[in-house]
């Protein structure tokens, strides 16, 4: 625990990019989602926790899972790509450097309409609002196209390296 906390301190980039961002909420709703559906199990069924397992449901499979693995998706593709464009002509020539190749401010709208489409169907889950579950469905549909959109901008590096180095967006 001391050689992490240890490693955080001497990060030379001290914030987290967003896809670690999202991996570390995601991991932190997994682990809000274990102690919240033990303690469903000891409520009796009725409406209210009908509804308690549905928004437990949508905060571990869409927070929880859908933050871990797309964040980490969101550092791993740059890589894979980066290794397979540009591997081969380190040290020859100038080549982006692999953080460079996502976008930062797409990175940044996915976290955020991710996160708003999560509260958003879990509020409506708890509410019953079709007004909020729509909102939260329409961001969440919305993150995952800039998700998307990203994931392709990046993979456009396999059919169209660049020429020159480029900076981190």
């Amino acid at each position: 625990m001391a050689k992490n906390a240890t490693t955080a301190r001497t990060r030379r980039r001290r914030n987290l990019e967003p896809p670690l961002q999202g991996f570390v909420m995601g991991l932190t709703l997994l682990a809000i989602g274990t102690i919240v559906g033990a303690l469903l199990l000891a409520v009796p069924p009725s409406e209210s926790a009908l509804r308690g397992a549905m928004t437990y449901g949508i905060l571990v499979v869409a927070g929880g899972l859908g933050l871990t693995v797309m964040g980490m998706l969101g550092k791993i593709v740059p890589f894979l790509v980066w290794m397979r464009a540009y591997g081969a002509r380190v040290g020859r020539e100038p080549v982006p450097l692999a953080p460079a190749l996502p976008s930062r401010n797409l990175e940044r709208a996915w976290l955020i309409l991710h996160l708003g489409g999560v509260v958003g169907l879990a509020a409506a889950a708890c509410s019953g609002s079709v007004f909020l579950a729509t909102i939260g469905a329409a961001l969440l549909t919305a993150a995952v196209g800039v998700f998307l959109g990203n994931v392709a901008r990046v993979c456009a590096h396999l059919w169209s390296p660049a020429r020159k180095a480029v900076r981190a967006t």
